[in-house]
């Protein structure tokens, strides 16, 4: 027979044993409630395609065309992946997907793809489909879906408001809200609209109220000129770059293509520094281009 004090032992460790058990068991329950990432962006096939894109609703696509065999699109692969699981743990509405063109031929040609990899941005349900002109790494695949997910435009009350908000960009693009002309009635401001919702993917717009540009603190030119105090600045769209605001030449008068044009001319600087990030944008302007390439400073002692 035990001895009474073996017997209290034996219960001690039982007990023991038993309260791991139960925390071991809390501990596997505890991580199978935590919320796991996509593994990766969305394969989407010939069969799914057109339904998934339907289906979305004002969420938008960020649709990548591969081929397994691709180098470009190998390198790619864990860029899109990273960036996925970002924009998702951000509640972006924003979905990533793939296709793989040597699989589904028809459906990659159906979108002009011809090489690889090819990216594309759906929206309207499909209805809408154009180029992505963002960079290649996660942090600026990152930084365009959250462009593309976020408003056209920011509303703007005050000059500290408005300095606030071209402060945070190299470019920004303002349209100034004449105080005389009630919104619903402004046709220049329906243009400018429209212009900045084929280019607020890679472009900052806002509009304020003319009196917001009387206190910002910056020189205003129109066509190279300064703005004379007499002269409205209501109606008109201006870009801001570090000091100096310039006036799109007659909002009035241009067209939604015009309006696109400029832009598109201003928000870049003059000889923009090319690297990895942008060198793809920059050189799908539609635009001649001449690049310097230069050499930086060889270190002492080389000739």
């Amino acid at each position: 027979s035990q001895h009474p004090s073996d017997l209290d032992a034996l219960t001690r460790t039982r007990l023991g044993m038993a309260g791991w058990r139960a925390a071991a068991l809390l501990a596997c329950v505890a991580l199978c409630l935590i919320p796991t990432a996509r593994a990766d962006a969305v394969e989407l096939t010939a069969e799914t395609f057109d339904k998934k894109i339907e289906e979305a609703g004002d969420v938008k696509w960020l649709m990548k065309f591969y081929a397994p065999w691709c180098g470009h699109c190998k390198r790619l692969a864990p860029v899109w992946d990273a960036a996925d699981n970002i924009v998702e743990k951000k509640g972006l509405k924003v979905r990533f997907g793939s296709v793989d063109c040597t699989v589904h031929k028809a459906t990659c040609k159906r979108f002009g793809v011809s090489s690889y990899p090819v990216l594309k941005v759906f929206s309207d349900q499909g209805n809408k489909v154009t180029d992505y002109r963002g960079g290649r790494t996660i942090d600026t695949v990152v930084e365009y879906a959250t462009r593309i997910a976020g408003p056209v435009y920011t509303e703007v009350k005050t000059a500290k408001e408005l300095k606030a908000f071209v402060s945070r960009f190299n470019a920004s693009f303002v349209y100034m809200r004449a105080s005389d002309t009630a919104p619903e009635e402004d046709e220049t401001w329906g243009k400018v609209l429209e212009a900045a919702g084929q280019m607020h993917d890679v472009a900052s717009f806002a509009v304020a109220p003319e009196d917001a540009a009387e206190d910002v603190g910056v020189r205003i030119t129109h066509k190279l000129k300064p703005l004379k105090d007499e002269d409205a600045v209501g109606g008109r769209l201006l870009v801001f770059r570090k000091e100096e605001a310039k006036c799109y030449p007659d909002t009035r008068a241009g067209t939604v293509e015009d309006l696109v044009f400029w832009i598109d001319g201003h928000r870049m600087e003059l000889l923009p520094l090319i690297d990895a990030t942008n060198y793809r944008d920059v050189a799908n302007r539609g635009k001649p281009l001449a690049i310097a390439v230069l050499r930086g400073a060889r270190p002492a002692g080389e000739g």
